[in-house]
């Protein structure tokens, strides 16, 4: 075919998904390993749960589980899709939230309203839990305040979550000796 287009990862492949996981997977140039983080603690006999959704394209629990059954052929039992209302809402609500910021924050700084992109920036990463989306998010508000608001400060604020955000979700080896995280 010409070009390398995947692997197979007959260990990783076994990690149960949940909507809420506690670790996450990438791939590890330096080791040519796909490799796992925890992203919160993980107590001894706990399972290690992986997602295999986006949660800015899946926003709702519906989604979610016709996603997975469409694509993985099985419904999500874990806990956010245990949840009953009103707790299903405010979790369907936030998703919804995140996904809503996510393309703000495209939109202000492609139209150069830049104060909000930030302040959408700020709103998302609070609401974020998985440490890659907030590694994204703070790396996004870099490049406004950088960019945009031309506020040095600010910026490196911004780069330092989005480094230690980037270490938790994909160790240090995600971040180049010369400090560069993000291509």
């Amino acid at each position: 075919c010409g070009g390398e287009i995947g692997h197979v990862f007959l260990t990783i492949s076994r990690i149960n998904h949940s909507c809420d996981p506690n670790v996450q997977h990438s791939w590890n140039e330096d080791l040519k390993k796909e490799v796992i983080y925890a992203i919160k603690p993980i107590k001894k006999g706990e399972e290690i749960l992986t997602t295999y959704g986006n949660p800015y394209e899946q926003v709702t629990k519906d989604e979610r589980r016709r996603y997975l059954q469409n694509s993985f052929r099985f419904l999500c039992e874990y806990s956010l899709c245990q949840k009953t209302c009103p707790e299903l809402a405010c979790d369907d609500e936030r998703f919804s939230e995140m996904a809503k910021l996510d393309q703000q924050i495209e939109y202000f700084a492609a139209t150069g309203n830049f104060r909000k992109g930030i302040a959408c920036c700020e709103r998302l990463f609070k609401l974020q839990s998985l440490p890659e989306l907030q590694s994204r998010t703070a790396y996004d508000a870099y490049n406004i305040c950088y960019q945009g608001l031309r506020d040095r400060q600010a910026a490196r604020a911004w780069l330092k979550k989005a480094i230690e955000r980037k270490i938790v979700a994909e160790g240090v080896s995600g971040v180049q000796e010369d400090g560069r995280a993000f291509e």
